[in-house]
């Protein structure tokens, strides 16, 4: 159990000083899904993408949903491609002793091979 609460503790250490910062991401494409209700600012773009897997520069995180016009573009960002790109990270907290962050500003997306 200590090793478990050590990585919680050292995910969070890591990730505080990285708020407000620009940072390099990557991640997979799995869901598209439109929502009916937007929180936060309605700019009538209602699709929000699953990303597994994110990466974000040395820190490990399961997945998050994010609100990004660029990745909507269903012909060049598919299901199952692996995306870098860079992101603002504007918060994060712990859920049931896992860490969830929030991007914003994502941009220079690139397609790995």
């Amino acid at each position: 159990m200590m090793v478990n609460n050590k990585l919680k503790y050292i995910q969070r250490s890591i990730l505080r000083p990285k708020l407000q910062h620009r940072c390099t991401c990557c991640a997979k494409i799995c869901v598209r899904s439109q929502v009916l209700v937007s929180f936060g600012v309605n700019d009538s773009n209602n699709e929000r993408i699953l990303l597994k897997d994110l990466k974000v520069e040395e820190i490990s995180i399961d997945h998050i949903w994010v609100k990004c016009e660029e990745l909507n573009d269903v012909k060049r960002y598919r299901k199952g491609l692996t995306i870098t790109f860079t992101a603002l990270i504007s918060s994060y907290q712990k859920i049931g002793g896992r860490v969830g962050i929030g991007l914003f500003d994502i941009k220079d997306i690139e397609i790995e091979n």
